[in-house]
């Protein structure tokens, strides 16, 4: 029905799937947090943070233990973690100096799921 003759377009994705994984990770993880804060997410995530998918990728991979890879990412495997907890940071705009040191890849760390629940909002063994 109208369609004959049409050319058909091949869709080519130039990002790998762990590359999509990551962007909607980062993506809701930032909207979750945002929120917390009573902020809208307003641009591009990786455009907020600085950074490229591929420097968060190989950032997580320099920091696997053993065991993690891409496979067990998620909530019964291994899940993104802030060392310090973004809680303990002030932040009211994604221009502040809190949002950047929250957000860094330096406070940034593959840690097991059920070690990321249990630890909650602490930070080098004390309490908020």
């Amino acid at each position: 029905p109208g369609y004959e003759g049409r050319k058909v377009r091949e869709y080519k994705s130039y990002t790998t799937p762990i590359q999509r994984k990551m962007r909607q990770a980062m993506r809701t993880l930032l909207w979750q947090k945002l929120k917390n804060h009573s902020m809208n997410k307003n641009g591009s995530t990786f455009d907020l943070l600085g950074y490229t998918a591929n420097d968060l990728i190989k950032h997580l991979e320099s920091k696997f233990e053993p065991g993690m890879s891409w496979d067990n990412y998620g909530i019964n495997g291994w899940e993104i973690d802030h060392n310090k907890p973004d809680s303990w940071f002030q932040y009211s705009s994604t221009k502040d100096q809190g949002f950047k040191d929250s957000w860094s890849l330096s406070n940034l760390q593959p840690m097991w799921a059920f070690l990321n629940r249990s630890k909650g909002a602490r930070y080098a063994g004390r309490c908020k």
